[in-house]
């Protein structure tokens, strides 16, 4: 099995799902191309109103290591 090395990685709130998707492009050893994979968590959606900058600020935060 080839060994996978991170090129990139993007994360986008999803709006009106609350959610959030992460987008991984990695090349193998072999350099047959990259692979693009997608890591997606949606929330439960919480009563009254939520400020969804300083949820996803929060999220970002706890993921960005």
């Amino acid at each position: 099995m080839d060994k996978m090395h991170l090129i990139g990685s993007t994360t986008r709130y999803i709006a009106g799902r609350h959610g959030v998707q992460t987008v991984y492009w990695r090349k193998s050893d072999a350099g047959k191309g990259l692979m693009k994979t997608t890591k997606t968590c949606l929330f439960n959606k919480p009563e009254g109103k939520v400020n969804t900058g300083e949820m996803f600020a929060k999220i970002r935060d706890r993921y960005s290591s």
